[in-house]
């Protein structure tokens, strides 16, 4: 369905772990497991080479004393010394097992960097050092950095920054590092550092696809699986416009001249049923979707938007997306409730004609009807269709639209992107 994620598992083995062993074997190769990292994070190698950053860290985190903390590494160093060697043959064991990639993680020095490779490990997670990222790469090692490290500018943990891995060619994928927001961000700092923009926007998409052994996806090719994003910039700061998942049936009401559905054409979708009461709009709709080379995809409906979804419904049409976008239903204060109904009931006419699993896209121009208003309407729509409304995205207007911070009705454009589902 539309925005279903593909779920595989990363797990995560840390070696000096007591249970690891067990934790390993509730796992088979029927549960997707995708990656299986072999972690130590035993205090003086790795991450934390130097042990005042585990230091500040534990005793900040836990409130711990000195006295504690001694007595707390002392502790990870015998859970080392009797697990380590044992489990770490144990995950690369796993991971055959499951028929998972398996990655190194925080790896300081070539040494380490020639264990990884011995074991079979393609995957760097998070190199702490130059040395260790270019004995990654004589190995042919993808090397992983966090989105966040770039964006900060820097390590929390004072190794090596990812920028720094970026101007000597030694970065090939991000990671979100918990923080998912942080990827696009990120994958356009990569492409204005190298000034290679496609290259950038690769260490989120073909590059990790590949590492992680997903043949299916990663590229827009025909045959492969993808979502497609478009996003514009406000200053540094990629900002999400839309987003589409290939071979969906859109119907766009108040299409005007297709600024939603020809978008969604352009992206891959498989056809486009527009309507609008105008017929000169519809006129200008085709002859942009000729120019676009989907015309025989696109089918017009003009007429009223209400009474052309009533008579979709009466057809039994169903449609993966539904674009709902029309004029303003309250243009002055008096007309809340009126036009409140009007949205109750455009948007209850849309829900009906998704699938079991469809996206509904909800906008809406009047600046008497506030964002949280159109969410609440939506999420009562559902409740009484008998449907479940997850909401995936809100948008707004863009920069050429500001909003004056002491007059809030020129905050005015919304755009809620539902996923709609069976009730729950």
């Amino acid at each position: 369905g539309g925005l279903r994620i593909s779920h595989h598992i990363h797990l995560r083995a840390e070696t000096c772990s007591e249970t690891l062993v067990e934790e390993l074997a509730e796992f088979g190769p029927e549960d997707r497991v995708g990656i299986v990292s072999l972690m130590d994070h035993t205090p003086g190698q790795r991450q934390f080479t130097d042990i005042s950053k585990f230091e500040a860290y534990v005793r900040g985190k836990y409130a711990m004393d000195a006295d504690g903390f001694g007595d707390y590494v002392q502790f990870l160093y015998g859970l080392h010394d009797k697990f380590g060697k044992a489990h770490e043959e144990a995950t690369v064991a796993a991971a055959k097992r499951f028929g998972a990639v398996l990655a190194s993680h925080d790896d300081t020095t070539a040494e380490q960097v020639a264990v990884s490779a011995r074991h079979g490990i393609g995957v760097a997670e998070f190199p702490t050092t130059v040395e260790a990222a270019r004995a990654c790469h004589a190995h042919n090692i993808k090397v992983i950095m966090g989105a966040p490290n770039l964006i900060r500018g820097g390590s929390h943990s004072g190794n090596v920054a990812a920028a720094d891995l970026a101007e000597l060619g030694l970065l090939d994928i991000l990671s979100s590092d918990y923080v998912p927001s942080a990827l696009l961000f990120a994958a356009v700092k990569l492409g204005e550092i190298w000034g290679d923009m496609a290259r950038g926007i690769a260490t989120v998409t073909s590059g990790p696809a590949r590492a992680a052994g997903l043949k299916d996806r990663g590229v827009l090719e025909p045959g492969q699986r993808a979502d497609v994003i478009r996003f514009g910039r406000v200053g540094e700061v990629p900002v999400l416009n839309g987003v589409w998942v290939q071979g969906k049936r859109v119907l766009d009401v108040f299409a005007y001249v297709g600024g939603w559905g020809l978008q969604a054409m352009a992206a891959g979708a498989e056809s486009l049923t527009a309507v609008d009461a105008s017929e000169a709009a519809l006129d200008q709709l085709v002859a942009n979707a000729d120019k676009l080379g989907c015309g025989d995809k696109v089918t017009c409906v003009e007429g009223n938007g209400f009474e052309v979804l009533e008579a979709l419904l009466e057809a039994g049409e169903r449609f993966d997306v539904v674009v709902v976008d029309p004029p303003a239903f309250i243009k002055r204060k008096k007309d809340f409730k009126a036009g409140l109904n009007a949205y109750k009931k455009l948007n209850t006419l849309a829900m009906r004609l998704l699938p079991s699993d469809g996206i509904l896209v909800s906008a809406s121009c009047s600046m008497h009807l506030p964002r949280e208003t159109l969410v609440d309407t939506v999420r009562g729509v559902s409740r009484h269709v008998d449907r479940y409304a997850q909401l995936v995205y809100s948008g707004g207007q863009g920069a050429d639209h500001p909003v004056h911070p002491a007059i809030v009705e020129t905050d005015y454009l919304k755009a809620c992107f539902f996923r709609v589902g069976p009730a729950l």
